[in-house]
């Protein structure tokens, strides 16, 4: 049995993004997270800033190869290479979730 990728979208504020990495560690099958982040201060909105997120939460939920950030409804995507995240400048975000 093939199992697919399990998405999950999530509005938390920065506060609680420790509490949501702790919940996550239960869905042993996300592969990738969407974060909505347009209401945190500051707001991550620089390529290093979504890295360190991005690497932040792999360290909590190391099974999670891609994270999505909205920020005004702008999507950036970061995806791990090689266990090293990178903002991925390629990806059609609204492609995304039809994704097998």
């Amino acid at each position: 049995m093939v199992s697919s990728p399990f998405y999950l979208v999530l509005i938390i504020y920065v506060s609680q993004r420790l509490e949501c990495y702790g919940l996550l560690r239960r869905f042993l099958k996300i592969q990738c997270i969407e974060f909505e982040v347009s209401q945190w201060s500051p707001s991550p909105s620089s390529p290093a800033a979504l890295r360190a997120l991005a690497s932040e939460l792999h360290i909590y939920v190391p099974w999670i190869t891609r994270v999505i950030f909205i920020h005004d409804f702008e999507r950036s995507v970061v995806t791990a290479v090689d266990g090293i995240f990178r903002v991925d400048l390629e990806v059609n975000t609204d492609l995304l979730w039809r994704e097998k």
